[in-house]
């Protein structure tokens, strides 16, 4: 694979047609007024959905979490974000289907978590793809607000001095690093749903007709209405694809 725009073509993610896709898969208005943090577990499950080695994981039996086969077999379990009680339900289900106990959990694991951690052989993937741009002697960007950076930690001056050192270099390269404001979760979600009408239906005409067709009057103001916007969304949802799930996954 020479680029991220063509995983797609190389089977590298889920495949949505006119059967499978239910509006459910592409509409996400209903997250308008959930917190920050419920939002963030949406969008993570829904892009795991659209990763085929992912939607593997929903075959494993949960018997197989009482030891050490299910990572032994998969060892890519240490990249799925969540607990394996999500597998359950995953990837079948929306988000919108899994209980309000089920979606607390995850946020849960969400706060939980470390900063990713990348081997030498998925920085030069990265690269060759196309994901991620060196842009001095210890940095690769990833995106316009994603870096990926490379340290030197000396573990024997403890936590409490290598908190203090991490701090300053933050404080220094947040003065460096210009971001521009994000892009919302719920624009990136509208932006997956998008993505996945595209894929089902093809053309913006079919596609769009079809979602109008479901009856609600809200969709004409929660969907793009110019072919042009579909076009920047779905190139969009692909980018955070990637970027939430780095080359390493899809064998680059």
């Amino acid at each position: 694979m020479k680029n991220w725009k063509d995983a797609s073509k190389d089977k590298v993610f889920w495949h949505w047609d006119k059967i499978k896709l239910t509006q459910n898969d592409w509409d996400f208005h209903w997250i308008e007024n959930e917190t920050s943090e419920r939002k963030e577990t949406i969008l993570l499950y829904e892009y795991a959905r659209e990763q085929n080695q992912f939607r593997e994981f929903g075959l494993i039996p949960q018997e197989a979490f009482k030891d050490l086969s299910a990572w032994e077999d998969y060892p890519l379990l240490c990249e799925w974000p969540f607990g394996h009680e999500v597998l359950i339900h995953f990837p079948e289900t929306p988000a919108r289907g899994l209980s309000s106990h089920l979606l607390k959990e995850m946020e849960a694991s969400i706060s939980n978590r470390s900063l990713p951690v990348f081997d030498l052989s998925t920085l030069i993937a990265m690269q060759e793809m196309g994901i991620a741009e060196k842009t001095n002697a210890s940095t690769l960007k990833r995106s316009d607000t994603s870096e990926i950076v490379s340290f030197e930690i000396d573990w024997a001056l403890g936590p409490k001095k290598l908190t203090k050192h991490f701090g300053n270099w933050l404080k220094k390269e947040s003065e460096r690093a210009q971001v521009n404001k994000r892009v919302s979760h719920d624009n990136l979600l509208k932006s997956l749903g998008i993505y996945r009408l595209l894929q089902a239906y093809g053309k913006f005409e079919d596609a769009s007709a079809n979602a109008y067709a479901s009856g609600n009057d809200y969709l004409y103001k929660y969907l793009f209405n110019e072919q042009s916007e579909w076009s920047k969304a779905k190139v969009r949802a692909l980018e955070t694809l990637v970027r939430l799930y780095p080359p390493r996954l899809f064998g680059g």
